[in-house]
């Protein structure tokens, strides 16, 4: 492709967080890039330890920055960024909390719902509690078979907040897509919507939760939460020796202060998936500095 199909204007690009990167980085190396994005990108990628110092402080991140930028090693995933640095994922995500909008969901049927920082904190503070009370620790897997709502947002950032590692599959997986990737990590923990909606037509997701359950044997407790803006489907299946609760009861629940406990830059946050196209779908680890 040799035709530019678009580019920003003046006025855009002097408006962008990238922009605003560029002049905090000239400002500290007294050298102008001048919106020269490659000349940019390049000094980024052969000063990588400046790199990351410094959008540490661009970006105002919150929690213990070590002196040493950068680690290298022969064998490359051992090349380590900023090692010994500490933060908490969750901490970061929520840290605003006044009442200015924080997340907006909108289902495919019309329902809309919002949330201010100051809900966002609660709801995330009631759901850190709960992790706690059936023993969630640092390193334990929280997995998720939830669509994309304010729920699943709230679940993941409490399960990153003390440090317990999340995994997600959309409710479109079948039951055989779900046990492929969940029995490879062994959640302790489930968060599963009872429903979901596509094109107009309502899938019962609940109804897949027992073969799940004889299928990955770690699962010994499982959250229901119903789809935005709809009543609970019933669900009369009786599990054996599993910790069965609805979300709103978590959420009825009086909030505690989080306790933002800092963990290594280089821990394990989340474990996503290859499309498992060629066998098994394969793990792969995403670090709690590098995402955020």
């Amino acid at each position: 492709m040799t035709n530019k199909l678009w580019e920003a204007s003046l006025k855009e690009k002097k408006n962008s967080n990238l922009y605003a990167f560029e002049k905090f980085i000239s400002k500290k190396i007294k050298k102008k890039f001048n919106l020269n994005y490659k000349t940019f990108l390049n000094w980024t990628v052969k000063n990588s330890p400046e790199f990351w110092n410094y959008f540490w402080e661009f970006s105002e991140i919150k929690g213990f920055k070590s002196k040493k930028k950068i680690k290298k090693s022969k064998i490359f995933y051992k090349n380590l960024f900023l090692p010994g640095s500490k933060l908490n994922f969750g901490e970061n995500l929520l840290s605003k909390n006044n009442d200015d909008k924080a997340i907006t969901f909108i289902s495919e049927n019309g329902f809309r719902e919002e949330k201010s920082w100051r809900e966002l904190n609660l709801s995330t503070g009631k759901i850190v509690k709960f992790l706690k009370e059936i023993k969630i620790k640092k390193g334990d897997r929280v997995a998720a078979y939830m669509p994309n709502t304010i729920e699943t947002v709230e679940a993941f950032i409490a399960a990153c907040t003390i440090g317990s590692i999340w995994s997600s599959c959309s409710p479109d997986f079948g039951i055989k897509g779900v046990v492929e990737r969940f029995s490879q990590i062994n959640p302790k923990v489930l968060f599963i919507t009872d429903q979901y909606f596509y094109n107009g037509k309502k899938i019962n997701v609940l109804e897949r939760l027992s073969e799940i359950l004889k299928s990955i044997p770690s699962i010994k407790n499982v959250v229901i939460v119903n789809y935005p803006g709809k009543k609970y489907v019933t669900n009369k299946s009786k599990y054996k020796k599993i910790n069965l609760i609805k979300w709103r009861e978590i959420i009825q629940n009086q909030s505690e202060k989080i306790n933002f406990k800092k963990y290594d830059f280089e821990s394990e946050l989340t474990i996503l998936y290859s499309s498992g196209t060629t066998g098994k779908p394969k793990c792969i680890c995403n670090r709690n500095g590098g995402v955020l």
